[in-house]
């Protein structure tokens, strides 16, 4: 899966640049075009507002992290994967192995970041109540992700959110670089 977060309004038709990306991804994994692939790789074109974006200071344009880390003594780049990345899901393969990609990208970007100031943080949510789960059409996945609201309580894009201005918010000096973020019932 791979998600794009662009201003509204930028890009003109999400679902021909979703299904590209989509796309993409199967060749670049090099993933046979049947329908487990098919049905279960995604990406999700998501419109921010340009008021949905804001430093502390006010000010809604994107900086150069370097220059920010000089003069605020540190700055942050934060990746999401996911707990897919660590352990085998079934049913998950792409899934997976695209998570596991965006943690390493983090472990390298943090060795080549640190240096400057820029502290690189992964977040490795578990299971988040998202639109994900619309979105996968193998019905026997969906059937057995969903049983899982039986047993556990899935976690929030909020308690995501939480985590990582948790994070954002420590010293300068501490650095939380990867974060698996699962729900209190989720054993992996």
């Amino acid at each position: 899966m791979i998600d794009v977060y662009a201003p509204t309004g930028l890009i003109a038709d999400r679902h021909k640049l979703a299904e590209n990306l989509a796309r993409t991804v199967m060749r670049w994994e090099k993933v046979p075009e049947i329908p487990l692939f098919l049905d279960n790789t995604a990406a999700f074109v998501h419109e921010l507002d340009t008021e949905a974006f804001s430093t502390a200071g006010g000010d809604n344009r994107s900086e150069d992290l370097a220059s920010a880390a000089g003069e605020q003594g540190c700055a942050d780049l934060v990746t999401t994967a996911s707990i897919a990345a660590l352990d085998v899901f079934p049913g998950f393969p792409v899934y997976g192995a695209t998570k596991a990609y965006v943690a390493h990208l983090g472990t390298n970007l943090r060795q080549e970041l640190a240096p400057k100031g820029i502290r690189a943080m992964t977040v490795e949510p578990g299971i988040v109540d998202t639109e994900l789960q619309n979105q996968i059409a193998d019905a026997d996945v969906r059937r057995r992700l969903s049983d899982t609201r039986d047993r556990i309580e899935w976690l929030t894009p909020a308690d995501i959110a939480e985590v990582v201005l948790f994070a954002v918010s420590r010293p300068a000096r501490v650095s939380l670089p990867a974060v698996p973020v699962l729900s209190s019932g989720q054993t992996r």
